[in-house]
């Protein structure tokens, strides 16, 4: 925070800044958001408050499987993009392959009606002795047929190939059974004093935390 003060009072062109508010109060948090809102220059940021992301920036950089893609708006309204991107991304892959299957399907039955054609006419080649008009009539039915199947079999090398959407990795952490907890109550304060400065925070402090609370509010309302 002293750091971008400093460049504050010096006018700088631009500020570049890893995490400004971690480890800030509320009261700091909402300083330096309101400052760097109205910051003529230009930001750039890496954070994880999203409360500050969506004050601040109108611009964001997306890093992704070494690629780099950038978005107009705060952090609420790049999710809003990218949620409306995996949606126009599946209905797009969907009629791909929609589209595929049909296409692989008419090749198939054009095929399959092909191969039967090509045999009636070998049985009545040999039956009648292979008579020309009739030999003509199959025959052309036949390359019809085969020709139905390479134009369908065309456009399907002409699709545009969509990707399959990729769902995000959950990440889980696995601890290990020797590090789990078995009191019950495993924080607890008899008498606690905290003072910063001259401010008292807290004097004679009594309280516990049950194992598997969240907070030490949640605690207190206990």
């Amino acid at each position: 925070m002293l750091k971008i003060a400093k460049a504050l009072a010096e006018n700088s062109d631009a500020i570049f800044a890893d995490e400004p508010t971690c480890n800030l109060d509320n009261g700091s948090i909402e300083y330096i958001t309101n400052t760097l809102k109205y910051y003529s220059g230009s930001v750039v940021v890496i954070s994880h408050d999203r409360y500050f992301l969506d004050e601040i920036v109108n611009k964001i950089w997306e890093m992704e499987n070494g690629k780099i893609t950038e978005y107009w708006g705060n952090y609420t309204q790049y999710l809003e993009q990218k949620e409306q991107e995996n949606r126009t991304h599946i209905r797009k892959y969907e009629q791909y392959v929609n589209e595929k299957q049909r296409l692989e399907k008419i090749v198939d039955e054009k095929l399959k009606q092909a191969q039967k054609v090509g045999k009636r006419k070998s049985q009545k080649n040999t039956e009648n002795g292979g008579r020309l008009a009739h030999q003509k009539s199959t025959g052309s039915k036949e390359k019809a047929l085969h020709k139905s199947a390479k134009v369908a079999e065309k456009r399907m090398e002409e699709l545009e190939e969509i990707s399959k959407p990729t769902k995000e990795r959950q990440i889980h952490f696995k601890i290990s059974s020797s590090l789990e907890m078995y009191n019950p109550v495993p924080i607890m304060s008899d008498n606690l004093n905290k003072k910063v400065s001259n401010k008292v925070i807290f004097e004679n402090a009594k309280f516990k935390i049950p194992l598997g609370v969240q907070s030490l509010a949640a605690a207190l309302n206990r």
